[in-house]
């Protein structure tokens, strides 16, 4: 039964992203429409492989927490990849990263399919998440600056759109990752991955020129970018309420379906999975974040409204009755639509002011902290107290949010209308 879900999921979700791709504005430029349907293809191929990897080290008898450690350190290092990889798009140029970052990153997919030892799959799982941290940070600043110079309300359009395919993309490869493993060989699956990311590469190598942007201002110093990174007050509060968030998110794939096991029912784990994975896809596809901009024009608004729904949403996953837990769910799915991708945009704009756009997405990457501490502590705490504590929890977490904005609301109100 739970297989049959999350293959209904994946179909479902296919079919959105296929809509999603017909519903690219044709005012965008070609090189972002080429660009937003390569990130779809490269973050599907990509998390294709995150279940593939876990299973397959699993069944070679390395054991699921070593395989699950192995896994959570590469996302760990997709932190410091999105940093690096932004300050190195500032340096030396968003294009010619982005042609590296695709190359070295098909490779590491190539060394993954014959891995053997422990070390190997450490060290090409650190360096697959450093690199997916590299391609995360640049692709999204190389969107604002292609539309830098067009109608603002375009550039918060391929903006959604990024996030959308990065977010169907996360869910296309997931569900189908689980299903490969037992259709094909392991290393069948990662070679073709492989060559996937090289060829998309290849044609962003293509594209070299049109992707080139001049710029305009002084190239930044490491040092510089650091001493500016940590004494701008408004990031590290952004970036402190998306970490708190992701505490949160984390739970979903870790301890909701031990929960729901405890309360014999697990059959509704999937159906959870489909209303989150499809509803955010689908609130893009109807155009309600692009409409949420209106009903919710500044920054500080939508962070209040977003942190009720969080709020209620992650309590909701502490009941143990199906009305509450997809009520909950729904809730939560509404507010991630609404809350992350004005959140990139927020941070991306920051950093565009001071002119290092590309190193502020890079930092963005830093809330997958929440993602390696969150399965931690919410697994201590569904051992020790029970699920209804562990999400009432996290529903409080997501409340201190909004102290956090409070203490930039000075700074807020000059530039709250940016995002």
């Amino acid at each position: 039964m739970e297989r049959f879900f999350i293959n209904a999921v994946c179909l479902t979700k296919g079919v959105i992203c296929i809509r999603l791709k017909k519903r690219i504005p044709t005012s965008l430029p070609s090189k972002i429409r080429v660009l937003l349907v390569l990130k779809l293809f490269i973050w599907t191929s990509a998390f294709l492989c995150i279940p593939l990897v876990m299973l397959y080290m699993t069944d070679q008898g390395f054991g699921v927490l070593i395989a699950a450690t192995t896994l959570a350190f590469g996302f760990l290092a997709g932190c410091f990849g999105g940093f690096i990889g932004g300050y190195l798009s500032d340096r030396f140029g968003r294009a010619t990263v982005l042609h590296v970052t695709l190359l070295l990153w098909g490779i590491t997919f190539f060394g993954l399919a014959f891995a053997q030892t422990l070390v190997h799959f450490v060290c090409l799982t650190l360096l697959n998440g450093l690199l997916r941290g590299f391609f995360d940070s640049i692709v999204y600043t190389l969107v604002g600056d292609l539309c830098s110079n067009r109608d603002e309300s375009l550039t918060h359009k391929a903006m959604d759109l990024a996030y959308a395919m990065m977010n169907a993309g996360i869910g296309l490869g997931s569900a189908a990752g689980v299903w490969l493993y037992h259709q094909l060989p392991f290393s069948s699956v990662l070679i073709a991955t492989g060559a996937v990311i090289t060829l998309a590469g290849l044609i962003t190598l293509r594209m070299h020129r049109s992707l080139s942007i001049p710029q305009e201002e002084e190239e930044p110093t490491l040092r510089k970018v650091i001493c500016t990174a940590v004494q701008d007050r408004r990031l590290l509060v952004a970036l402190g309420m998306a970490i708190l968030l992701c505490l949160g998110f984390s739970q979903f794939e870790t301890t909701l379906p031990i929960h729901l096991q405890q309360y014999m029912l697990l059959w509704m784990y999937p159906v959870l999975q489909a209303i989150n994975a499809i509803g955010v896809s689908l609130f893009i596809f109807l155009r309600l974040t692009e409409k949420s901009r209106k009903w919710f024009p500044t920054f500080q608004s939508l962070v209040k409204v977003s942190v009720l729904l969080f709020f209620v949403g992650y309590a909701s996953l502490g009941s143990h009755s199906v009305v509450i837990l997809i009520v909950g769910m729904a809730l939560l799915t509404i507010g991630e639509a609404l809350f992350l991708p004005r959140w990139k945009e927020y941070i991306r704009q920051m950093g565009a002011r001071k002119g290092m756009p590309g190193t502020y997405m890079g930092a963005s990457g830093l809330i997958q902290i929440g993602y390696f501490i969150g399965p931690l502590a919410g697994g201590w705490i569904l051992e020790s107290f029970g699920g209804m504590v562990l999400f009432l929890t996290v529903a409080v977490m997501a409340l201190m949010m909004v102290p956090m904005l409070a203490l930039n609301q000075p700074k807020l109100r000059k530039s709250e209308q940016v995002a």
